[in-house]
């Protein structure tokens, strides 16, 4: 069998325009040698054979008998990266899944957090003897059962893919349990761009899996390249747009390219068949696309044919016609990536794409303390920052600088406590701050318009003083980030008397987040004295927050230092899906909304550029540009945005809720130098006809993509087709009806009271000490382990709320998160179609004794069938620490869109990186479904 797959594989060919071509072969038997040590981390080690460097995470090790294993009690994965397309390719290896809850050879997609998502095709072993073969991440088991002639010790797997016909086989033991097999049937191509393996834990403290004679087998598909004229991809409207066309491996007759360009709304706009000029195998030239006579953003597609019509290569490239800006300022900006390093060759491409459309403001996390000195001891080095700095001055770019935060390591006060750099520095470091402070705004004095002290620091991001943070003292913890702010405000207006200098929040404020009530407290402490701005996020209420500040006599400018539309998405970016338009729209509501109000300065988008691996479980889109500089719709339609409300007044929101044939729309109204600008979208249907009312002889409508059509009214009146995923601007002024605009308010559907098992603890414990109802959880962040003698969580009779006994946690040394869950019955959750979303409210009693660190609090987990998690939200884990008497824990959660393959809910109670003792009782959980009216 393992020949039989070998022959398929090798003897695949294109037609009959050329010969097999030459494998490639990547190796590793994970041998020790002179550069190989027992126990040293495979990540970073270059492979055996072939040239590829192992990445992947520090967990696993080079063992001593020739395999990669584990070093510590919990999972992990390595992967060699292709850098070649297959045409087909064979990964094999010798598995030993003993140790682990399973272990799997991968190819293709993302790893760490995102495997589960992305991973193309995957074969899974497990220690109890089965198997199954995945793809298209958790989506598809396309073969499961007992592993043939199962060894405890180790069991050759491979997997064998051919591109022509999508077939895979898998073999394991040298018996096939998976035959040819079209992958067309499930409607999947896999994107094979690495290849690896997987432990996954729970981890056995006393056995470890392992991997074997690690081998990847490829035959390469042709090579094609495309690269634009325009470095940005971003072209003014009637430049010339020219494709250079790169390549190897080709016939060296009858190869054509079938090039196509498709719009946003995926309409063709250009389309050529071209034959192409190979000599030896390569391929040099240049195409020139006739000029796109309309504005947006395009995807072009081509595939390289021989003269059978086979595909030997395909091209993908996204580019974009866009007016070039008018460089004048406005309140339009972006947030560069926040928490990792980078080039200052890619931060100037950064600059160039911002400036290329407009925006005015940068936010950067960059310019900070924790990067200018190493040590107490050690100077400040301003090497990076100087370098920052001057490109984002070069490019007239004005800077907002986060910073303050987080300290250095070596500042911190805290030892064992995660998120060391969240904390008030020690008391000997304090003054270095404030020297840095002083030096960097005097060294950047008029380069940086707004100084944000910390982030978010109404959350998690301001941990205060270790003594106040152990005792939960969220006054101390106020007072702790009054003190340092007023001490680093002092500096920088000492240095730079024309710089602001903000405070940082959520949109939370003036409430508050985790810390509450925010605003309020510091501003009796005197904040509004010491801050000349504030900064906050997304859709905070300005409202109420202008109140606030004009009650304390402290009216001050307000920067959006994150705002802008979000998509989380199980599935890789799509330039024409839904999530895409999610934040386009999401981008325009919040920004236009917050333009309302006078004070504001500044509206820096979250992010510039997707960044790798951001939002943990499932996947987080938001940026204008994907990591790798690729054009977004987003972009183009924030360029849209830039030009048609830069400079523009708010005026008022148009009282239209009636002018739809269905749903109900929402308008505001904005003037420029006499032009009225307004601003429409379309709410609770997916899509309707609109009747814009109106005196001018013409209106002119603009698309997000911002092309432009000119209507003329028929008696008055104008009536278009709209949808409710993308906003709709009119230029002209337009006729609302009188009064105050009453808009609709989402309605209730129904609600579940979810009967949990034993939810006041009543029932007896069982065989072991297990808990009826619910089941123990350890560690979801990855360190999985024994609880013995780490902590302790058990029935209670000595204290209680009510009735005979309650659930205890109780840990004697710092942990990391722990406790129980219980199945959420999946049929009892509705499931909420177009314009509905889904409110859960959990509720639990809790009492404390001495209880120092993060606390109690609880998570809604959506997971696989496999317990693995995909999402979750629920409770800050801070206010349930210290020693206090029985008080309510509570929360709402919205969930506006189900969360795809979710087959599991589970509700977790846990106590977080603590000490002390906690108990808890009486839980509840019910679950709303909402009809919304926007």
């Amino acid at each position: 069998m393992r020949s039989f797959l070998l022959a398929i594989m090798l003897g695949v060919g294109l037609g009959n325009t050329e010969p097999v071509r030459s494998e490639q072969v990547w190796s590793d038997s994970f041998a020790v040698g002179d550069s190989r040590t027992v126990s040293m981390p495979l990540s970073g080690l270059k492979v055996e054979a072939g040239e590829g460097v192992w990445r992947g995470d520090k967990t696993i090790l080079l063992g001593e008998d020739e395999a990669a294993t584990l070093g510590e009690a919990k999972g992990g994965a390595s992967w060699l990266a292709l850098d070649v397309v297959p045409a087909s390719i064979r990964l094999e290896a010798e598995v030993n899944p003993v140790g682990s809850d399973w272990t799997a050879l991968a190819l293709g997609g993302k790893w760490g957090s995102a495997f589960y998502d992305t991973a193309a095709i995957w074969v899974l072993l497990k220690p109890t003897g089965d198997y199954q073969v995945r793809a298209q991440g958790s989506k598809l088991i396309l073969k499961s059962g007992r592993i043939p002639r199962f060894s405890p010790k180790s069991n050759r797997v491979g997997i064998a893919y051919v591109r022509q016909g999508n077939r895979l086989s898998v073999t394991i033991n040298d018996e096939g349990v998976l035959e040819s097999f079209a992958l067309d049937q499930k409607e999947f191509v896999p994107v094979l761009s690495s290849a690896g393996f997987k432990f996954n834990g729970p981890i056995s403290a006393t056995k470890k899996p392992s991997i074997r004679d690690f081998r990847i087998i490829v035959v390469p598909m042709p090579s094609a390249t495309v690269t634009l004229n325009q470095p940005l991809s971003v072209y003014a409207p009637g430049e010339r747009i020219a494709l250079k066309l790169g390549g190897n491996g080709m016939p060296e007759a009858g190869v054509k390219l079938q090039a196509r360009i498709i719009d946003f709304n995926g309409r063709p706009v250009w389309s050529e068949e071209l034959a192409l000029k190979v000599s030896e195998g390569k391929l040099n030239q240049e195409v020139v696309v006739a000029d796109l006579d309309k504005l947006g953003f395009f995807s072009l597609h081509g595939d390289l044919v021989d003269s059978q019509g086979v595909v030997l290569a395909s091209i993908e490239k996204k580019l974009a016609v866009i007016p070039k800006p008018k460089n004048e300022d406005n309140l339009f900006g972006a947030m560069v990536y926040p928490h990792i390093a980078y080039s200052i060759e890619d931060k100037e491409r950064d600059a160039q794409y911002m400036k290329r459309i407009g925006v005015t403001f940068v936010r950067t996390a960059r310019l900070n303390w924790v990067r200018a000195q190493s040590s107490k001891e050690a100077p400040f080095v301003w090497t990076d920052l100087d370098q920052e700095v001057n490109l984002y001055s070069r490019y007239g770019l004005k800077i907002i600088a986060t910073t303050g935060w987080p300290i250095p390591v070596w500042a911190s006060p805290a030892t064992n406590e995660s998120d060391r750099g969240s904390f008030l520095p020690r008391e000997d470091c304090l003054p270095l701050a404030r020297q840095f402070m002083r030096e960097m705004a005097a060294r950047y004095r008029g380069k940086i318009v707004c100084y944000e002290i910390g982030n978010e620091t109404d959350a998690y991001f301001w941990l205060g003083s270790l003594k106040h943070y152990h005792e939960h003292d969220t006054v101390g913890i106020l007072r702790d980030y009054y003190d340092y702010f007023s001490a680093l405000a002092d500096e920088i207006k000492a240095s730079d008397s024309q710089a602001l200098v903000a405070p940082s929040t959520t949109s939370s404020i003036p409430k508050g987040h985790m810390y509450q009530p925010w605003l309020k407290t510091l501003l009796e402490f005197g904040l509004g004295e010491k801050m000349s701005a504030l900064a906050t996020h997304y859709e905070a209420d300005l409202e109420s927050i202008i109140a606030m500040l004009r009650q304390y006599k402290s009216e001050k400018p307000i920067f959006f230092t994150e705002i802008g539309g979000i998509s989380r998405s199980s599935i890789d970016d799509n330039s024409q899906g839904s999530p895409m338009k999610q934040i386009i729209r999401g981008d325009y509501l919040q920004m236009s909304r917050q333009l309302r109000y006078k004070n504001v300065r500044a509206l820096c988008k979250f992010l510039l550029r997707e960044q790798p691996g951001y939002g943990g479980e499932g996947q987080i889109m938001a940026g204008l540009l994907g990591a790798d500089f690729e054009l977004r719709p987003t972009y183009v339609a924030y360029a849209t945005l830039i030009r048609n409300l830069a400079g523009a007044n708010y005026v008022k929101e148009l009282n239209v809720t009636g002018d739809s044939s269905q749903g109900w729309l929402q308008g505001s109204s904005f003037s420029r130098g006499g032009q009225m600008i307004n601003l429409f979208f379309l709410n609770a249907t997916e899509k309707a006809t609109v009747t814009f009312a109106t005196k001018e002889m013409s209106l002119k409508l603009i698309d997000v993509m911002g092309n432009e059509e000119t209507i003329t009214p028929k008696d008055g009146r104008v009536s278009v087709e709209m949808t409710k995923s993308l906003p709709l601007i009119v230029l002209g002024r337009l006729e609302d009806k009188p009064g105050a605009v009453q808009r609709p308010t989402d309605k209730l559907v129904r609600e579940v009271e979810i009967n949990l098992e034993n939810a006041d603890f009543e029932a007896e414990s069982i065989a072991g000490g297990k808990i009826p109802g619910w089941r123990p959880m350890v560690n979801e962040e990855g360190a999985h382990g024994s609880m013995a003698g780490k902590f302790t969580v058990a029935l209670d009779r000595d204290v209680k709320m009510q009735g005979q006994q309650s659930l205890r946690f109780e840990a004697k040394e710092l942990t990391k998160w722990y406790g129980v869950a219980q199945e959420i019955p999946l049929a009892l959750v509705p499931r909420p179609g177009p314009d509905e979303y889904l409110t859960f409210k959990v509720s639990l009693m809790v009492k404390g004794n001495q209880v120092n660190g993060k606390g109690m609090g609880y998570t809604l987990a959506f997971r696989r069938a496999d317990m693995t998690r995909i999402y979750f939200t629920g409770s800050p884990y801070f206010g349930f620490g210290g020693t206090f008497d029985w008080k309510e824990l509570s929360g709402s959660h919205q969930l506006t869109q189900w969360v795809p393959d979710t087959e599991r809910i589970t509700l977790d109670l846990l106590m977080g990186k603590a000490t002390g003792t906690l108990w808890v009782d009486q839980v509840k959980v019910s679950v709303q479904l909402w009809k919304t009216a926007n």
